[in-house]
């Protein structure tokens, strides 16, 4: 069989040469970055010291020695600028990009100091700056060395960690278990993965901007912060074009290099599109990159107002708001628009104090917000244009009322009043105001009288919905489009989540035009007596549409909806009504049956706006605006910390409404047009690997009529909002084809040959990605919108899944977290009747039932297999522990293996000896035959071992195989081991392995302690190759002392 290639040759090194040849990055090999070649003073160290030293002489020509050294402290030596990660980062980020870092020096000879801005990077000179990239670049950690594919230095700070992995494991557009495994690696790099012992060098990213994942075909990015589904793709190369990136049809992750490592792009990303907000670093996605800039390049170039100015619609969910704060950010920091005055508008007070937090949040270290909270506050701020951020809302470009009544008569009992034109505020050129969603056809008015007091001002509008074909004075007040980003594009993305619709009980639904013909499709079932009587009490459609009768049908209905397909996965849910009437009465409906139906007591609340003359069970749900920001906060929590699962509205909550956790939304009222498109929105928000989609649950007969509600948008523009369940079916059918015929031709029932169809690497990925789509897709469907046998299919597939785990990685637990709630409890009752339950759990060699769960895998074949990988395991585990023996161990392991090969019984036997003679008790034996604890084995075992390569004297003999070692290389080796380890034990402090200068002082005890006692028995060369490996084993082994 042909070689296809590995990650190194298809990833790594192309993405090296892609950098050094056309993107101008200078290589140098990780060999070569060591402490042997003066690179940085020992392999704990990750700054390029020397690279550094140059930089920051080069671009602050007014630095001492003194203060050189003091600047390269600042990175090296971190550790006291917080207490974790996140924050030595963020410190060192505002050092570096927002130049809080500042040193004493006299720099006029007038004998007094000054402090001066350090500047470690050249932000305005792109070529004063050192860009360098290296691979396999390695770094000793507290107990364990990493060594990261590639990783970027600008003047010696390593800024960007890159992981590749094989593009073999991906078998799909849209996921592959690539990506997913680079992300537990570099996880595992930064101790991010909350491992009882401390894991790779977390020293690595404190200088961190951001991190990213390769593998051919696509690239991802993210931060230290960011979790699995938040390393996005990134899909635009902005502002290169695609089709000018050279080899982008076989290597896709060109795509990621030109967009984010070409120069400009990453000095952009590093100083305009990095937050740090509230516990989480942020780094922008592309489409935000991309309209930003496109932006910024209109307010520069555009030749008045209007040209200057446009709209950027990216869909609801995929981070407007972040949006607008990079690009008032980039704004302050750009020399042409620093002087600019920018207001930053939304329409509603919530959305504006939410804005605005974020804002300071973010923002604090550039520049304050000001919020003008009343006209007269806005009108001052606004006559002095000075350059700042101001943040209000629409409602303050409210004209005033003329004070004479233009009419009031008997049929006009309120008076009329013409309003006051809007005066002008300020003529200046030097106005960008930012506005959210205000082109909505209510704000039209206000939106005029915005533009009227700011003539010359630049407009930039943002909204989550595409300008409608009938509305002229959108594109009138803020130009044309900058950016889209829309609806399928987010969803691909993974920046939302797919919404699935669908009718529920038509009969119920509100289809009639006329009166008569709805009071008959509603009532059909009734006398004509009982419809004469019904007649009376309901006189219009809203009336039908409150019925007492149809709205306790519809509340039973959405209870058994939510019981089936939200609860399981402990989302919650919003039901829209028509009015307040409607609302009260599905309080009341839904209350009434929840217990009956759900089987427990789950809270419902409404929230509506009321005033003091309503009617008492209308005044009864009132509340205030605490009161409701308190409900709402309960909402967002999880089912398990407040059970409060339903919010019931009219208008309220339907727009800008940020709920992750909301997964349904039940719908009986009409909507239409952005109204619509804003709603369904409140159920497209990411949550987790359990919200595989949103619902919208018609009750009112929207989706007949979607089309004709959707209508004043371009067709094409908009794409699908929704998807209807019936879609979603065909697609799982497509999955299920896929994922079945890898199996063709294989007898259903031998479970053996089934696993081993699936035993290379790749297929097992190539099965996992498929059962994954398939599992995915019965999710969104489960209970009732698949049949019996879909889920037969369902648990045969997962019974292979878990045997094979079982047998290829019996050390993992078998992942169904992701699959769902309803997915996983079938899975999980599917293998409690077939009695491997216990397959899920990881197998491994410390379990006291391990020949218990191994034989339940039946077939010898089967067993051993699962043994073999149990044993790997078990030995990369300890590998750390003792390095000698374990590597022996994989020696003796491999031999077993070839002895026995197509031999499985031989095979079974041989390794149940291997586990419990080697495994289980041979290190403890052995040590004990020696006189010496475990921790000492294994310093004997690395002494032993470099003394036998030395061989001077002529101590080690071989002879047919067999290797005879003097009793003089044991005994010195036994002598040195106790001697480290009393060495250790006697300059042990806390903390000894995490702080550098600690190390240091039992590194050079061990050195001193090999040089008195040992000179005239060892050379200096073995000597000096001893010190590391006894002192990496010490840290293993006495990190704590009992």
């Amino acid at each position: 069989m042909p070689h296809l290639g590995n990650e190194e040759t298809l990833v790594e090194l192309p993405a090296i040469e892609y950098l050094k040849e056309k993107l101008g990055y200078e290589f140098v090999d990780g060999q070569f970055l060591t402490p042997e070649y003066d690179e940085r003073d020992s392999m704990t160290e990750v700054i390029l010291k020397k690279r550094l030293e140059k930089a920051l002489r080069r671009i602050n020509p007014w630095m001492n020695d003194t203060n050189i050294s003091k600047a390269v402290r600042y990175l090296t030596r971190p550790e006291n600028l917080g207490v974790n990660l996140y924050e030595i980062n963020e410190k060192i980020y505002n050092a570096i990009v927002n130049l809080s870092f500042s040193l004493e020096q006299d720099l006029d000879g007038s004998g007094q100091k000054k402090y001066h801005t350090v500047k470690f990077i050249d932000w305005d000179n792109i070529d004063n700056n050192e860009f360098l990239v290296t691979r396999q670049f390695k770094i000793h950690g507290p107990n364990e060395n990493i060594k990261p594919d590639i990783v970027i230095f600008i003047n010696g700070i390593p800024v960007v960690v890159l992981e590749c992995k094989s593009p073999f494991l991906e078998k799909s557009k849209n996921e592959n278990m690539g990506k997913y495994e680079a992300f537990n690696q570099l996880r595992r790099y930064m101790n991010a993965r909350g491992s009882d012992i401390v894991e790779g060098a977390e020293r690595l990213f404190y200088t961190n901007f951001i991190t990213g994942i390769l593998n051919k075909y696509h690239g991802y990015l993210g931060t230290i912060s960011s979790t699995y589904q938040f390393y996005q793709e990134w899909k635009d190369p902005y502002p290169f074009k695609i089709k000018d990136i050279e080899g982008v049809e076989d290597n896709g992750q060109n795509i990621f290099l030109q967009g984010i490592l070409e120069k400009n792009n990453l000095l952009d990303i590093m100083r305009n599109f990095i937050l740090f907000d509230g516990g989480i670093k942020k780094v922008c996605r592309y489409q935000q990159f991309r309209a930003v800039n496109k932006a910024l390049k209109r307010l520069i170039e555009g030749k008045d107002s209007l040209s200057r100015g446009g709209v950027i619609w990216h869909t609801q969910g995929s981070g407007k708001s972040l949006t607008m704060v990079f690009l008032a950010r980039k704004i302050r920091r750009i020399k042409e628009l620093s002087d600019a005055t920018i207001v930053v508008v939304t329409d509603r007070v919530d959305l504006d104090k939410q804005i605005y937090n974020t804002f300071v949040r973010t923002l604090s270290s550039i520049t304050t917000p000001v919020r003008a909270d009343s006209v007269s506050k806005l009108k001052e701020l606004l006559s002095l244009a000075q350059p700042q951020i101001i943040m209000t809302t629409i409602h303050k470009f409210q004209s005033e009322k003329e004070e004479k009544e233009v009419l009031k008569d008997e049929k006009q009992k309120k008076g009329l009043f013409f309003e006051k034109e809007f005066p002008v505020l300020t003529t200046k050129t030097n106005v960008i105001v930012l506005t959210d969603e205000a082109h909505r056809s209510q704000y039209k008015t206000m939106a005029k009288n915005m533009r009227n007091a700011l003539p010359n001002a630049a407009f930039i509008g943002f909204t989550g919905t595409p300008i409608d074909k009938k509305d002229k004075s959108t594109v009138k007040t803020f130009g044309s489009y900058i950016d889209k980003y829309g609806i399928k594009e987010a969803v691909a993305d993974g920046a939302t989540v797919k919404i699935v619709y669908e009718g529920r009980k038509p009969e119920l639904q509100i289809k009639a035009d006329t009166l008569e013909e709805l009071f008959n499709i509603a009532f059909a079932d009734k006398s004509e007596e009982e419809k004469e009587a019904i007649k009376q009490k309901y006189a219009n459609k809203r009336a039908i549409v409150e019925a007492d009768e149809r709205i306790e049908d519809i509340a039973k209905d959405i209870l058994t909806h939510y019981k089936e397909h939200i609860y399981p996965n402990g989302f919650k849910a919003q039901v829209v009504c028509i009015s307040r009437d409607a609302c009260v009465k599905y309080y009341n409906a839904l209350n009434k049956y929840m217990e009956e139906i759900i089987g427990e007591k789950l809270e419902v609340k409404i929230i509506f706006s009321g005033s003091p003359n309503d009617e008492p069970h209308l005044k009864k749900h009132f509340t205030t605006k605490a009161q409701q920001d308190k409900i709402i906060k309960r909402f967002l929590q999880p089912i398990e910390k407040d059970k409060l699962c339903f919010l019931i509205v009219k208008d309220m909550l339907l727009t800008g409404f940020d709920a992750p956790i909301e997964q349904v939304m039940y719908l009986d009222r009409p909507l239409k047009e952005h109204n619509l498109l804003q709603a369904i929105a409140r159920v497209n928000r990411t949550c987790g690997d359990s919200k595989k989609c949103g619902y919208v649950v018609d009750y009112f007969g929207i989706s007949n009529h979607l089309e004709e509600a959707l209508s004043i948008f371009d067709k094409e523009e908009l794409g699908e909002p929704m998807e209807s369940i019936d879609a979603v079916y065909k697609q799982m059918l497509s999955y299920r084809e896929a994922v079945m015929n890898m199996f063709k031709g294989v007898d259903k029932n031998d479970l053996d040959a089934l696993v081993k169809r699936i035993e290379p690497e790749d297929k097992r990925a190539e099965f996992e990605l498929a059962y994954k789509r398939f599992a995915s897709a019965m999710e969104q469907l489960l209970p009732t919108h698949v049949k019996a046998e879909n889920i037969n299919d369902l648990k045969w597939l997962s019974y292979i899944r878990a045997a094979a785990k079982a047998r290829f990685e019996p050390q993992n637990k078998l992942d169904i977290a992701g699959c769902g709630g309803k997915v996983r409890e079938i899975i999980s009752q599917h293998l409690k009747s077939k009695g491997v339950h216990q397959w899920i759990e990881p197998i491994t060699l410390f379990d006291s039932d391990f020949n218990k769960k191994v034989n339940s895998l039946k077939s010898d074949e089967a067993i051993a297999s699962s043994m073999e990988h149990a044993i790997r395991n078990i030995i990369h585990i300890k590998m750390d522990d003792n390095p000698v023996y374990y590597t022996s161990l994989l020696e003796k392991l491999q031999k077993i293996l070839d002895e026995t090969e197509n031999n499985w019984i031989e095979r079974k036997k041989k390794l149940k000896e291997f586990i419990k003679n080697d495994i289980q008790k041979g290190e403890l034996k052995e040590a004990e035959g020696l006189g010496l604890t475990k921790e000492e084995y294994a310093f004997f075992q690395t002494v032993k071992k470099h003394l036998k390569e030395d061989n001077e004297n002529n101590a080690v003999v071989k002879e047919k195989g067999v290797e005879y070692i003097s009793n003089d290389i044991i005994e010195l080796s036994k002598s040195i081991a106790k001697d480290v380890s009393e060495i250790v034990k006697k300059n042990y402090v806390i903390d000894w392995t995490t702080n550098q200068a600690k190390t240091s002082d039992i590194e050079r005890a061990i050195y001193l302690m090999l040089t008195t006692k040992y000179f005239k028995k060892i050379n200096i060369e073995v000597r000096k190759q001893l010190v590391k490996p006894l002192l990496n084993l010490a840290k293993k082994h006495y990190a704590v002392l009992d």
